[in-house]
Protein backbone atom coordinates (compact mmCIF):
# COMPACT_ATOMS: atom_id res chain seq x y z
CA UNK A 1 0.00 0.00 0.00
CA UNK A 2 2.96 2.26 0.42
CA UNK A 3 3.41 2.75 -3.34
CA UNK A 4 0.01 3.42 -3.90
CA UNK A 5 0.41 6.40 -1.75
CA UNK A 6 3.72 7.25 -2.73
CA UNK A 7 1.97 7.26 -6.42
CA UNK A 8 -0.75 9.62 -5.44
CA UNK A 9 2.05 11.58 -3.26
CA UNK A 10 3.65 12.44 -6.78
CA UNK A 11 0.71 12.81 -9.01
CA UNK A 12 -0.20 15.45 -6.50
CA UNK A 13 2.90 17.40 -7.20
CA UNK A 14 3.08 16.74 -10.62
CA UNK A 15 -0.57 18.39 -10.51
CA UNK A 16 0.20 20.98 -8.70
CA UNK A 17 3.47 21.95 -10.02
CA UNK A 18 1.58 22.37 -13.48
CA UNK A 19 -0.98 24.62 -12.24
CA UNK A 20 1.68 26.57 -11.07
CA UNK A 21 3.58 27.04 -13.99
CA UNK A 22 0.55 27.74 -16.14
CA UNK A 23 0.29 31.77 -14.90
CA UNK A 24 3.78 32.33 -15.22
CA UNK A 25 3.77 31.30 -18.86
CA UNK A 26 0.48 33.31 -19.45
CA UNK A 27 2.62 35.90 -17.99
CA UNK A 28 5.96 35.75 -20.39
CA UNK A 29 3.81 35.49 -23.56
CA UNK A 30 3.44 39.16 -24.84
CA UNK A 31 0.66 39.90 -27.32
CA UNK A 32 0.58 39.70 -31.04
CA UNK A 33 1.62 42.90 -32.46
CA UNK A 34 -1.69 44.83 -34.13
CA UNK A 35 -1.39 44.64 -38.00
CA UNK A 36 -0.36 48.29 -39.05
CA UNK A 37 -2.95 49.82 -41.05
CA UNK A 38 -1.04 52.98 -42.99
CA UNK A 39 0.50 52.26 -46.43
CA UNK A 40 3.61 54.09 -47.80
CA UNK A 41 2.76 56.99 -50.63
CA UNK A 42 4.10 56.44 -53.42
CA UNK A 43 7.13 58.76 -54.35
CA UNK A 44 7.68 58.04 -58.09
CA UNK A 45 6.05 58.71 -61.00
CA UNK A 46 6.53 56.75 -64.78
CA UNK A 47 6.51 58.10 -68.81
CA UNK A 48 4.55 55.95 -71.40
CA UNK A 49 3.48 56.55 -74.67
CA UNK A 50 2.98 55.02 -78.48
CA UNK A 51 6.20 56.12 -81.61
CA UNK A 52 4.51 56.07 -84.66
CA UNK A 53 5.72 57.24 -88.01
CA UNK A 54 3.46 59.70 -90.35
CA UNK A 55 1.13 56.95 -92.12
CA UNK A 56 0.17 55.97 -88.32
CA UNK A 57 2.56 52.67 -87.94
CA UNK A 58 4.53 52.02 -84.78
CA UNK A 59 8.29 52.66 -84.81
CA UNK A 60 10.10 49.24 -83.03
CA UNK A 61 13.55 50.25 -81.44
CA UNK A 62 13.43 53.70 -81.28
CA UNK A 63 15.53 55.63 -78.82
CA UNK A 64 13.45 57.12 -76.06
CA UNK A 65 15.48 58.96 -73.59
CA UNK A 66 14.25 61.18 -70.61
CA UNK A 67 16.16 63.39 -68.74
CA UNK A 68 14.79 65.60 -65.74
CA UNK A 69 15.52 69.62 -66.11
CA UNK A 70 15.98 70.07 -62.26
CA UNK A 71 18.26 67.43 -61.64
CA UNK A 72 19.79 66.51 -65.13
CA UNK A 73 20.06 63.05 -64.70
CA UNK A 74 18.41 61.11 -67.79
CA UNK A 75 17.35 57.13 -68.44
CA UNK A 76 16.72 55.92 -71.80
CA UNK A 77 14.59 53.13 -73.01
CA UNK A 78 13.24 51.64 -76.16
CA UNK A 79 10.11 50.99 -78.24
CA UNK A 80 9.09 47.84 -78.38
CA UNK A 81 7.08 45.92 -81.56
CA UNK A 82 3.98 47.53 -81.04
CA UNK A 83 5.55 51.35 -80.70
CA UNK A 84 4.93 51.60 -77.19
CA UNK A 85 7.73 52.42 -74.62
CA UNK A 86 7.69 52.85 -70.60
CA UNK A 87 9.85 54.57 -68.31
CA UNK A 88 11.53 53.20 -64.89
CA UNK A 89 10.03 55.23 -61.95
CA UNK A 90 11.17 58.50 -62.32
CA UNK A 91 11.13 61.26 -59.50
CA UNK A 92 8.70 63.85 -59.73
CA UNK A 93 10.04 66.73 -61.78
CA UNK A 94 9.83 68.19 -65.31
CA UNK A 95 11.46 66.68 -68.07
CA UNK A 96 12.46 66.52 -71.56
CA UNK A 97 11.16 63.32 -73.61
CA UNK A 98 13.16 63.22 -76.75
CA UNK A 99 12.88 60.12 -79.35
CA UNK A 100 15.50 59.19 -82.22
CA UNK A 101 14.87 56.36 -85.02
CA UNK A 102 16.63 55.80 -87.67
CA UNK A 103 15.79 57.99 -90.80
CA UNK A 104 13.59 59.97 -89.25
CA UNK A 105 13.45 63.42 -87.54
CA UNK A 106 13.69 63.51 -84.11
CA UNK A 107 10.90 64.68 -81.73
CA UNK A 108 11.07 65.47 -78.32
CA UNK A 109 8.78 67.40 -75.92
CA UNK A 110 8.67 68.64 -72.41
CA UNK A 111 5.99 66.50 -69.61
CA UNK A 112 5.78 66.86 -66.06
CA UNK A 113 5.67 63.82 -63.78
CA UNK A 114 3.82 63.61 -61.03
CA UNK A 115 4.41 60.96 -58.03
CA UNK A 116 1.91 57.90 -58.32
CA UNK A 117 0.86 58.70 -61.66
CA UNK A 118 1.68 57.82 -65.15
CA UNK A 119 2.35 60.74 -67.79
CA UNK A 120 1.26 59.63 -71.23
CA UNK A 121 3.08 61.03 -74.40
CA UNK A 122 2.71 59.89 -78.36
CA UNK A 123 4.95 60.83 -80.74
CA UNK A 124 4.63 60.80 -84.62
CA UNK A 125 7.68 60.50 -86.19
CA UNK A 126 8.63 61.93 -90.30
CA UNK A 127 10.75 60.63 -92.30
CA UNK A 128 14.00 62.47 -92.41
CA UNK A 129 15.46 60.67 -96.07
CA UNK A 130 12.28 58.38 -97.95
CA UNK A 131 15.07 58.27 -100.73
CA UNK A 132 16.05 59.93 -103.78
CA UNK A 133 12.75 61.33 -106.27
CA UNK A 134 12.70 59.51 -109.12
CA UNK A 135 10.20 60.52 -112.20
CA UNK A 136 10.01 57.68 -114.60
CA UNK A 137 8.64 57.91 -118.41
CA UNK A 138 7.16 54.99 -120.34
CA UNK A 139 7.98 55.50 -123.83
CA UNK A 140 6.50 53.18 -126.63
CA UNK A 141 9.11 51.86 -128.97
CA UNK A 142 6.60 52.90 -131.98
CA UNK A 143 7.45 56.96 -131.15
CA UNK A 144 10.88 56.21 -132.92
CA UNK A 145 8.83 56.07 -136.56
CA UNK A 146 7.83 59.60 -135.74
CA UNK A 147 11.49 61.21 -136.01
CA UNK A 148 14.02 61.48 -138.62
CA UNK A 149 15.50 58.30 -140.00
CA UNK A 150 19.23 60.06 -140.04
CA UNK A 151 20.43 59.24 -136.93
CA UNK A 152 17.88 56.58 -135.87
CA UNK A 153 18.86 54.65 -132.41
CA UNK A 154 17.44 52.40 -129.91
CA UNK A 155 17.06 54.80 -126.98
CA UNK A 156 16.49 57.80 -130.08
CA UNK A 157 13.07 57.75 -128.25
CA UNK A 158 14.02 59.22 -125.25
CA UNK A 159 15.04 62.45 -126.97
CA UNK A 160 11.20 63.47 -126.61
CA UNK A 161 11.49 63.70 -122.40
CA UNK A 162 12.52 67.12 -120.83
CA UNK A 163 15.90 66.95 -119.41
CA UNK A 164 16.96 64.46 -121.68
CA UNK A 165 19.74 64.68 -124.42
CA UNK A 166 20.79 62.00 -126.79
CA UNK A 167 24.71 62.02 -127.45
CA UNK A 168 26.93 60.67 -129.31
CA UNK A 169 29.46 57.46 -128.01
CA UNK A 170 32.00 59.16 -129.47
CA UNK A 171 31.99 61.95 -127.16
CA UNK A 172 32.59 59.50 -123.91
CA UNK A 173 35.20 57.26 -125.94
CA UNK A 174 36.68 56.49 -129.49
CA UNK A 175 36.27 52.78 -129.39
CA UNK A 176 32.18 54.36 -129.36
CA UNK A 177 32.19 55.56 -132.24
CA UNK A 178 28.24 54.76 -133.49
CA UNK A 179 26.53 54.27 -130.53
CA UNK A 180 24.48 56.93 -128.60
CA UNK A 181 23.75 57.34 -124.93
CA UNK A 182 21.60 59.48 -122.98
CA UNK A 183 22.52 62.64 -121.07
CA UNK A 184 20.15 63.08 -117.92
CA UNK A 185 19.69 66.26 -115.97
CA UNK A 186 22.56 67.60 -117.91
CA UNK A 187 24.43 64.93 -116.51
CA UNK A 188 27.32 63.23 -118.53
CA UNK A 189 26.06 60.45 -119.37
CA UNK A 190 29.13 57.83 -118.72
CA UNK A 191 27.17 56.60 -115.95
CA UNK A 192 23.42 56.03 -116.70
CA UNK A 193 22.48 51.87 -116.25
CA UNK A 194 20.74 50.18 -119.15
CA UNK A 195 19.60 46.75 -119.22
CA UNK A 196 17.98 45.06 -122.11
CA UNK A 197 15.08 43.02 -120.95
CA UNK A 198 16.29 43.30 -117.37
CA UNK A 199 19.41 42.05 -118.28
CA UNK A 200 22.40 44.56 -117.38
CA UNK A 201 23.71 46.19 -121.00
CA UNK A 202 25.93 48.70 -119.51
CA UNK A 203 29.75 49.19 -120.36
CA UNK A 204 30.67 50.02 -117.02
CA UNK A 205 34.56 51.35 -118.09
CA UNK A 206 33.88 53.41 -121.53
CA UNK A 207 29.56 54.35 -120.76
CA UNK A 208 26.55 53.55 -122.75
CA UNK A 209 25.68 50.20 -124.01
CA UNK A 210 27.89 46.83 -124.66
CA UNK A 211 25.51 46.35 -127.85
CA UNK A 212 23.73 47.92 -130.56
CA UNK A 213 19.45 46.78 -130.87
CA UNK A 214 17.84 47.95 -133.85
CA UNK A 215 15.27 50.19 -132.85
CA UNK A 216 12.64 48.41 -135.00
CA UNK A 217 12.92 45.48 -132.42
CA UNK A 218 12.18 47.85 -128.74
CA UNK A 219 8.80 47.16 -128.03
CA UNK A 220 9.04 50.04 -124.71
CA UNK A 221 11.85 52.27 -123.58
CA UNK A 222 11.67 53.22 -120.07
CA UNK A 223 13.70 56.08 -118.84
CA UNK A 224 13.94 56.51 -114.92
CA UNK A 225 15.31 59.42 -113.58
CA UNK A 226 16.86 60.04 -110.42
CA UNK A 227 17.96 63.31 -108.11
CA UNK A 228 20.92 62.08 -106.22
CA UNK A 229 22.23 62.93 -102.63
CA UNK A 230 25.06 65.36 -102.18
CA UNK A 231 27.21 62.54 -101.54
CA UNK A 232 26.04 60.42 -104.14
CA UNK A 233 27.31 63.23 -107.29
CA UNK A 234 29.38 60.72 -108.90
CA UNK A 235 26.30 57.90 -109.58
CA UNK A 236 24.01 57.61 -112.46
CA UNK A 237 21.28 60.23 -112.81
CA UNK A 238 19.22 57.46 -114.32
CA UNK A 239 18.44 54.34 -115.82
CA UNK A 240 17.24 52.81 -119.27
CA UNK A 241 15.35 49.94 -119.56
CA UNK A 242 14.34 48.49 -122.82
CA UNK A 243 11.96 45.87 -123.72
CA UNK A 244 12.08 43.78 -126.56
CA UNK A 245 9.19 42.98 -129.43
CA UNK A 246 7.81 40.15 -129.74
CA UNK A 247 5.49 38.48 -132.11
CA UNK A 248 2.13 38.29 -132.72
CA UNK A 249 -0.76 36.21 -134.46
CA UNK A 250 -1.21 39.14 -137.01
CA UNK A 251 1.53 39.38 -139.85
CA UNK A 252 3.29 42.91 -139.52
CA UNK A 253 6.43 44.93 -140.94
CA UNK A 254 8.26 47.60 -141.72
CA UNK A 255 10.66 48.83 -144.43
CA UNK A 256 12.52 52.27 -144.16
CA UNK A 257 16.17 53.87 -145.81
CA UNK A 258 17.68 57.18 -146.02
CA UNK A 259 20.59 57.72 -148.38
CA UNK A 260 22.77 60.78 -148.49
CA UNK A 261 25.71 61.68 -150.57
CA UNK A 262 27.83 64.86 -151.14
CA UNK A 263 28.98 63.49 -154.82
CA UNK A 264 25.27 63.24 -156.10
CA UNK A 265 24.42 66.55 -154.36
CA UNK A 266 22.53 64.85 -151.32
CA UNK A 267 24.20 66.12 -149.03
CA UNK A 268 25.27 70.17 -149.55
CA UNK A 269 27.17 70.54 -146.65
CA UNK A 270 29.65 73.95 -146.16
CA UNK A 271 32.63 71.94 -145.24
CA UNK A 272 33.97 68.55 -145.11
CA UNK A 273 34.90 65.73 -147.06
CA UNK A 274 33.81 66.14 -150.69
CA UNK A 275 33.06 61.86 -150.99
CA UNK A 276 31.01 62.15 -147.62
CA UNK A 277 27.90 59.59 -148.28
CA UNK A 278 25.55 58.30 -145.31
CA UNK A 279 23.08 55.74 -145.42
CA UNK A 280 20.65 54.28 -143.04
CA UNK A 281 18.29 51.78 -143.84
CA UNK A 282 16.38 48.58 -142.07
CA UNK A 283 13.49 46.41 -141.45
CA UNK A 284 11.10 44.54 -139.49
CA UNK A 285 9.05 41.60 -139.28
CA UNK A 286 6.83 39.50 -137.39
CA UNK A 287 3.87 37.21 -137.31
CA UNK A 288 2.42 33.43 -136.68
CA UNK A 289 4.02 30.66 -138.28
CA UNK A 290 1.31 28.57 -136.02
CA UNK A 291 -1.47 30.16 -134.94
CA UNK A 292 -1.16 30.65 -130.49
CA UNK A 293 2.13 28.18 -130.91
CA UNK A 294 4.96 29.27 -132.86
CA UNK A 295 5.25 33.37 -133.47
CA UNK A 296 8.73 34.97 -134.58
CA UNK A 297 9.96 38.53 -134.73
CA UNK A 298 13.20 39.67 -137.05
CA UNK A 299 14.57 43.03 -137.22
CA UNK A 300 17.93 44.74 -138.46
CA UNK A 301 19.56 47.76 -139.04
CA UNK A 302 22.38 49.66 -140.64
CA UNK A 303 24.27 52.67 -140.83
CA UNK A 304 27.01 53.58 -143.16
CA UNK A 305 29.35 56.93 -143.43
CA UNK A 306 31.98 57.26 -145.52
CA UNK A 307 34.24 60.44 -144.44
CA UNK A 308 34.34 62.13 -141.53
CA UNK A 309 31.58 64.39 -139.78
CA UNK A 310 31.08 67.00 -141.58
CA UNK A 311 30.89 69.34 -138.49
CA UNK A 312 31.29 68.65 -135.01
CA UNK A 313 28.87 70.18 -131.88
CA UNK A 314 30.16 70.00 -128.35
CA UNK A 315 28.04 68.70 -125.32
CA UNK A 316 26.16 69.57 -123.87
CA UNK A 317 24.40 71.75 -126.43
CA UNK A 318 23.30 75.14 -125.89
CA UNK A 319 21.00 75.88 -128.50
Amino acid sequence: MWWRCLFRASSLSFLFSALLSLPLSAQETSPPPEASTTQESPTAGTIQGTVKDADGNPVEGARVLFRSKVEGTSSVTRSGKDGTFVSEPLQPSDYLVRVEARNMVIADTHITVKAGAAATVNFKLESINPGPARLESHLAGELVDTLPINGRSTVDVARTEPGIQVIDGAILDAGKSGYQALSINSQFGRTVHYAFDEVEAMDETKGTVIANLPAEAVQEVIVTRALPEVFQSLNAAGSVRLTTRSGGDAWHGNLFGNFRARPVGLAGFPSGNPKYSRQQYGFGEGGARIKDQAIFFIGGERAKQVGELPFYRGFPSTS
